[in-house]
């Protein structure tokens, strides 16, 4: 699943909490959006009052894909694709 894109839940792990900034990390999960993600892990956009405020071009940050543990986004089922009876007609 790709995460890019989505606002997402993430449950940090001991070794995640100790490397981020203590406002960030003070709560039992974070919640960011996923701006992109590679081989190191995904790019983060926290939204709150500091960064609104602070900076015209928002930052972003690299969380690790071994410093959280779970996370947590909303899913939308794909709908089946319609398509034209097999078979002959009369």
């Amino acid at each position: 699943m790709t995460l890019a894109g989505k606002t997402v839940q993430f449950w940090l792990s001991l070794a995640g909490k100790s490397e981020l900034p203590e406002p960030l990390s003070a709560g039992p999960m974070l919640e960011a959006l996923v701006v992109e993600e590679d081989r190191l892990g995904v790019w983060i956009w926290v939204v709150n009052e500091v960064s609104q405020s602070a900076q015209e071009v928002p930052e972003v940050m690299l969380l690790k894909w071994e410093h959280f543990c779970t996370a947590l986004t909303g899913y939308e089922i794909p709908q089946p694709l319609e398509r034209p009876a097999a078979g002959f007609k009369p």
